[in-house]
């Protein structure tokens, strides 16, 4: 370690004396990629970087992006409060430079920092560096600016923050920037709209400064495109009335909720959709609680909402169904939620969806039902409103409607979805509906659709209630691995790729809930596939394959296997194959080294490796994973003068 150290503070001494900048700068980099994570914490805290922030006062565009470069890797590791208290001057003057990416490097950081709430006292007294940072906000390269946006926000999102940002010399700066142009006009309205939601503080302190008034003032531009963009910062605003009642009344007394009604009687048709994307926020505030549901009534807003629905114009329909996500979005989080969208009708107007002849408008709702089946409350409610009965018998043709194409894929995903979570009520309440899933890997020649149901199963099988009751189907279980053999043996490669993260799922097993009868069934299922020396013939040579997508699946399968003492075994007893798994030299690719390394420290840490493999062997497994994914070998070279 000292060595290193010695290393490091040779080289940036002789950076500090102009000695082959570049040169070094670049050694410097490729040493560290050499570092884990720990080493490089204790040579980060270890050096003075204030020399290599000096390599930035040039215009060797090179030297600048590898001193950035040596910076950014430095810094990752290092607290943002001793980055701020020891590099505070030099960031100064790196915010002040021509080149962007010296930029983007420090208000990175800065954004590190204000997400920390501990610093922003830290921060606030940082007055010149705050002050250069609102500068950037008037950026032309939006990869300056919009960090700067970020940082401005998070800064005044506190009480603190707000006050220092809302400061005579901060808000001169401010205007100063929002005067430039349209573009930057709106990012600083940006930066007082996002503070103004976080909380009332905010919210007063906007009104104070006089620029929330401006952003409402735009609304009376002749300029559309000004509307426009008002108009989408107005969404944000409106958003107040979601969090608190006194955000509602402020919303109230501004007079920005009466002008989005108004805005709907407008005869412009690009500013009527883009108000009726703010009733996406009337409808979240209707379904966030009862007084909320009360106020949107009492606003005339939510009638408005539901008379769209009767509109004639197929545009302003579509924008109103965008309204039902949020509908469903607020039903899962929480029972009363799901009773306010209940009370209001919209939720029974998404499920009415389910009965309409669009196949589109269908397909969308199922989606969107999906989500609401995962929760206890939301199945309750579609399975007594006969929903899940009505998805099962399409599901199963009854309906006339048997495996068209379009339907059949989001039938399947919704009773997988349903499955995984509930696996033994959903065999039992509704056989046909899986049994319609099953007889699709039998018989379908739709092979998107083969791999669909088969990932349905697998994905039951992620946990071991779904693996007990695949197991006691039987026959179910026999069939799967057939058809997963084959697709991996025979099928195109995205298709094999599919089939191999299939049977690692099903085969995935925590050594946590590895018990006797668990292995038992894992093992079995295994089995299933063929003979196991063919198997893992097979899963060795797939892995040395030319196709780094198929590799890489095998790795994944492979690292599930080294989890089970059965398994274990297998992988020992295939020729090459631990041999193959401890060469670092066949990846070619950062996945493919992360891969292998998973598998390597599943053996490693196996509390059944060493019964297995023996003693010596698992010392190279942990020696492999103390080297970590990434690691080459250093061959020294002796050269030897030969005798005359």
């Amino acid at each position: 370690m000292e060595t290193n150290i010695e290393w490091f503070q040779k080289v940036i001494y002789d950076i500090t004396h102009d000695k082959n900048v570049v040169n070094n700068l670049s050694n410097i980099l490729i040493a560290l990629t050499a570092l884990n994570s720990n080493q490089l914490k204790y040579t980060s805290s270890s050096l003075n970087l204030s020399n290599v922030f000096d390599c930035l006062n040039c215009s060797n565009k090179e030297q600048i992006d590898l001193a950035c470069e040596v910076l950014k890797t430095f810094f990752k590791v290092q607290d943002p409060a001793a980055i701020l208290s020891q590099y505070g001057i030099s960031m100064l003057r790196a915010l002040n430079h021509p080149n962007v990416e010296v930029k983007e490097l420090v208000l990175q950081e800065l954004n590190r920092a204000a997400s920390e709430p501990m610093l922003t006292p830290r921060l606030c007294e940082e007055r010149d560096l705050l002050l250069c940072v609102v500068t950037c906000v008037g950026h032309e390269d939006n990869s300056v600016a919009r960090p700067s946006v970020q940082f401005l926000v998070k800064l005044g999102s506190t009480l603190e923050g707000t006050k220092s940002l809302f400061s005579t010399s901060m808000l001169e700066t401010l205007n100063r920037v929002a005067q430039l142009n349209d573009i930057n006009r709106f990012r600083v309205y940006e930066i007082i709209v996002e503070i103004s939601t976080v909380f009332q503080p905010g919210l007063e302190a906007s009104r104070t400064s006089g620029l929330l008034d401006a952003v409402l003032e735009e609304l009376k531009s002749d300029d559309i495109l000004t509307v426009l963009n008002t108009l989408e910062l107005f969404q944000i605003i409106v958003e107040i009335s979601t969090v608190f009642q006194s955000g509602l009344e402020a919303s109230r007394t501004s007079g920005l909720l009466d002008a989005v009604l108004e805005e709907l009687k407008s005869d412009d048709i690009l500013t009527v959709l883009n108000t009726l994307e703010l009733f996406q926020i009337i409808v979240e505030i209707s379904t966030v609680c009862q007084p909320g549901l009360e106020a949107s009534r009492t606003s005339g807003l939510l009638d408005a909402v539901l008379e769209e629905l009767k509109s004639d114009d197929i545009l302003t329909v579509l924008n109103t169904l965008e309204l039902f996500q949020i509908i469903v979005e607020i039903s899962t989080v929480c029972q009363p939620g799901l009773e306010a969208s209940r009370t209001s009708g919209l939720l029974d107007a998404v499920l009415e969806e389910l009965k309409s002849d669009d196949i589109l408008a269908v397909l969308n709702t199922l989606e969107l039902i999906t989500k609401l089946a995962l929760t206890h409350h939301g199945f309750q409610y579609l399975e007594s409103h006969g929903v899940v009965r009505h998805l099962a018998e399409k599901l199963c043709g009854k309906e006339g409607e048997a495996f068209l194409s379009y339907f059949l894929l989001g039938l399947v995903k919704f009773f997988g979805n349903v499955a995984q979570l509930r696996p033994q009520e959903t065999f039992h309440d509704y056989p046909e509906a899986m049994t319609a899933i099953f007889r699709t890997i039998q018989e379908d020649a739709d092979q998107n659709l083969v791999l669909v149901a088969l990932e349905t199963f697998g994905y039951i099988a992620t946990t071991t209630h779904g693996k007990w009751v695949l197991h006691k189907k039987g026959i179910y279980m026999k069939e799967i691995m057939n058809r997963i053999m084959e697709i991996v043996l025979k099928w195109p490669t995205d298709s094999r790729v599919r089939g191999l993260n299939v049977l690692a799922n099903l085969l995935r097993l925590k050594v946590s809930d590895q018990d006797t009868e668990m292995l038992a069934v894992v093992r079995e299922w295994f089995n299933l596939l063929g003979s196991t020396d063919h198997v893992m013939t097979k899963v060795g040579d797939m892995a040395q394959q030319p196709f780094p997508e198929i590799k890489l699946a095998v790795l994944m399968l492979l690292q599930v296997l080294a989890e089970q003492p059965w398994s274990q075994q297998y992988i020992r007893n295939t020729p090459g194959l631990l041999e193959f798994l401890l060469d670092r030299n066949s990846d070619s690719t950062m996945l493919e080294k992360t891969a292998r390394f998973a598998v390597i420290e599943s053996l490693a840490e196996s509390p059944t490796s060493e019964a297995v493999f023996g003693e010596e062997m698992v010392k190279q497994f942990k020696r492999f994973t103390k080297e970590g994914a990434v690691y080459v070998q250093l061959q020294t070279e002796v050269a030897i003068e030969k005798a005359d």
